[in-house]
């Protein structure tokens, strides 16, 4: 009924809006899941920055995060 699973979270990239965020799932040593997640962050109403908390930068957007967007804006 219960089994472990091992979640590994890696931050993909970041802009001046949004930080990117790829977590695989694995269970019983096989791939389970793995997700892309956009995620903002907000202090009150106002965006804050990624860039302000994580001190990375990244040269260019990852083909991953390119198709995501696009699935995005075509819906």
């Amino acid at each position: 009924m219960f089994s472990r699973v091992r979640v590994e979270t890696r931050l993909i990239y970041a802009d001046d809006k949004c930080a990117y965020f790829s977590h695989t799932i694995q269970a019983k040593g096989t791939l389970a899941a793995d997700v892309l997640v956009k995620m903002k962050f907000k202090k009150g109403r106002v965006t804050v920055t990624p860039r302000t908390f994580l001190p990375v930068h990244f040269a260019s957007i990852p083909a991953t995060v390119q198709r995501f967007e696009s699935a995005l804006a075509a819906r």
